[in-house]
């Protein structure tokens, strides 16, 4: 097969002199936070009390530097406060008005009366059993927010615009069966609606406009927090500026194959719920509209997860783990022999992602050279049974393989925490070549994403001894004092798990309502993940509603 001649492929870097020069200008100026340096051999376009715009050269490569002056690395809250992020959240919100509203609150209250009303309810989700709970207990937060995201999708999935101002007429009248039921939600929900399929919408009509997003034609872009901590670095082409053409398509080639060997998960829109509106404006890619064998091979998707995360729901575990797709566990179709993959993975993991791996060690390691030593350290303090070799000494603990995948902009719960993640664009397509998950694109795309996911982090990190171990820690002095006495050690029970808020993308709204709650929330309740369809009836009134609360 073709494909094992891969592993005689060279991993040294072409012979080209501005490699060099571009690894000394990240790691000098860059990576050193030498504003000053960098001031002094570029050209100052905008220099003001939020902003510094410079523009530089390397050899042949345009190179755009802005800082971003009252922005702060490690505050979150400081992004969107900028003038620059309200200046563009104003103009897309207002290009989209002019379009379409909002589905609204008072929508998706009657889109839920609605569903009550018929009996199509989704099933209550419970907490686990508690002390003061010993049967467990209804999470009535955890269902609004599956029913008020349930009901966002079915108004704007396979609806005409003429469809949907007849719900919103219809939700401004409701007729009198509803006006009860609604009520009740209106008294039991009180948390923040987010319209995802509006977002999506709002986003990909920003970025393709001018006046909002401004397009930037340089070869290197890199934007600067208020002390020079790197927030954004790209390099354009520096797959081809390092190993050549040549290596790149090898590796785009080895992906194409390897997506025809072991069954890859398709993406899943219980996570990123506008997957599916996507899907209606590309059938070409929805796997369903597929005819037969050789056209669902050709409308191929995937996100594929290697490496290493932890038990879902569990944000500070107690053990971490390879995750399914390491491991192929998902079956093999039958004209594929379980020996081919298991026999080619480790050719695919150290040849094509390792090689991947170094195109972002070049980046990563010169302009954030501590950030690179921490993920050096957190993969080094996971066992071997726990982790994947991709190129040596490997810095990511999870590298995500994506093929034609289209997702709208969020933030996903169990990123890491104001660290670094590395995205390698392969394929052959136009459009979105920055804006990776929200500009509309064509053709064949293929993204490598290297990161590693902060509940590895927080069990690297008490194996380390930078954070307090946990009881059942092996290192724990209560287990080790146990076991130098020959004592028989009982773990304890992990504490109950967020159990649909770690899968592995759960995406969290950019912008987080305020909540008060309680431990039993925090490790219990669901952000917007599907339950399972049953239909519900309150006791109380004897006619559709709302379920009796306990």
């Amino acid at each position: 097969m073709d494909y094992l001649e891969f592993g005689e492929l060279s991993s040294d870097p072409e012979a080209d002199t501005r490699i060099q020069d571009v690894k000394e200008y990240l790691s000098e100026k860059v990576g050193k936070h030498d504003l000053a340096a960098i001031r002094q051999s570029g050209t100052i376009l905008q220099d003001n009390a939020e902003e510094l715009v410079i523009e530089d050269q390397i050899q042949t490569m345009s190179v755009r530097i802005t800082q971003l002056k009252n922005v702060r690395f490690d505050d979150r809250d400081s992004y969107k406060e900028s003038n620059r992020a309200k200046q563009v959240a104003k103009l897309s919100t207002q290009k989209m008005m002019a379009v379409e509203e909002e589905t609204g609150r008072s929508v998706e209250n009657y889109l839920m009366a609605r569903r009550l009303e018929r009996g199509e309810a989704p099933k209550m989700p419970m907490h686990l059993p508690a002390a003061d709970h010993p049967e467990g207990r209804e999470n009535r937060k955890a269902w609004h927010k599956t029913m008020r995201s349930e009901s966002n999708r079915e108004f704007w999935l396979g609806t005409t615009r003429q469809a949907r101002d007849s719900i919103r007429c219809s939700a401004m009248r409701p007729p009198d069966s509803l006006i009860p039921i609604i009520a009740q939600i209106e008294e039991e929900d009180n948390s923040r609606s987010e319209d995802f399929f509006w977002n999506h919408q709002r986003d990909e009509a920003a970025t393709a406009d001018d006046d909002t997003y401004g397009k930037q034609e340089h070869d290197i872009v890199i934007f600067l927090d208020c002390h020079g901590h790197t927030l954004v670095c790209k390099v354009g082409r520096l797959f081809q500026l390092l190993f050549g053409e040549e290596r790149m398509s090898k590796v785009d080639s080895a992906i194409r194959q390897w997506s025809s060997l072991p069954p890859l998960p398709v993406p899943d829109s219980r996570r990123h719920i506008v997957n599916d509106y996507i899907r209606t404006k590309h059938p070409e890619l929805d796997l369903e509209k597929a005819k037969d064998l050789k056209e669902l091979e050709e409308r191929h998707q995937c996100v594929v997860h290697y490496g290493t995360w932890a038990a879902k729901g569990h944000g500070n575990p107690d053990h971490v783990h390879l995750t399914p797709d390491t491991g192929f566990r998902r079956g093999f179709p039958r004209y594929v022999e379980q020996i081919y993959p298991t026999k080619l993975f480790p050719i695919f993991r150290t040849k094509v992602l390792g090689l991947a791996s170094e195109v972002v060690r070049f980046v990563f390691e010169s302009v954030d050279p501590k950030e690179y030593q921490e993920c050096l350290n957190v993969f080094n303090a996971l066992s071997d049974t726990d982790r994947i070799d991709l190129s040596s000494p490997t810095f990511s603990t999870l590298t995500v393989v994506g093929i034609n995948t289209f997702t709208g902009r969020h933030r996903d719960k169990n990123d890491v925490h104001f660290g670094l993640a590395s995205l390698v664009s392969l394929g052959s397509y136009t459009g979105a070549e920055l804006e990776h998950f929200v500009t509309d694109w064509s053709g064949y795309r293929i993204f490598l994403l290297f990161t590693n996911h902060q509940p590895v982090r927080n069990y690297a990190h008490r194996v380390l001894g930078k954070l307090p171990p946990k009881i059942n820690d092996p290192w724990h002095p209560a287990r080790q004092r146990q076991a130098g006495q020959g004592e028989r050690m009982v773990l304890e029970p992990e504490e109950e798990p967020d159990v649909e808020a770690y899968d592995p993308c759960q995406t969290e709204p950019v912008e987080q309502e305020p909540e008060d709650l309680t431990e039993e929330d925090i490790h219990g309740a669901a952000l917007i993940d599907s339950a399972s369809s049953d239909s519900t009836c309150s006791e109380e009134t004897g006619s559709p509603g709302l379920p009796a609360e306990d």
